[in-house]
């Protein structure tokens, strides 16, 4: 879609009670960049991954957990919802969450410790963007 001949996002939730249209919500995102476009031609590929059936946990508990999130945004505290280490949240294609770049780790004898897709993957933190 576009607006004043620049692209814009459309976010429409209707409610349809008894074939009635009873609530409707809409959210426009403008001032799209082509950077940001391009984070919404395909999805990440860890969330098309399907999810081995031994580690997949019951409805109940992905809802309890997805409830968190919206409590996390609002009060600006992601210790509200249980994040990945290499969670990186996009918002209408831009990046509106990265995570925080790791410190180097010292290897342990006692604790082996597991890469996450972060640490393998080709994103690069700035030395003065470092905790």
């Amino acid at each position: 879609m576009e607006q004043n001949d620049a692209p814009i996002l459309l976010g429409l939730r209707l409610q349809v009670t008894h074939g009635q249209i009873t609530q409707a919500e809409h959210l426009i995102a403008a001032g799209l960049t082509d950077a940001n476009l391009a984070n919404l031609q395909e999805p990440r590929p860890g969330l098309l991954a399907e999810m081995p059936r031994g580690q997949r946990l019951p409805e109940h508990k992905l809802r309890e957990t997805g409830a968190t999130y919206c409590n996390a945004l609002d009060d600006n505290d992601s210790s509200l919802a249980p994040f990945a280490p290499d969670c990186e949240r996009h918002e209408n294609g831009f990046v509106t969450a990265v995570p925080i770049c790791p410190r180097p780790r010292q290897a342990s004898a006692s604790r082996r410790s597991r890469p996450t897709a972060r640490d393998r993957s080709t994103a690069r933190c700035s030395p003065t963007s470092r905790p």
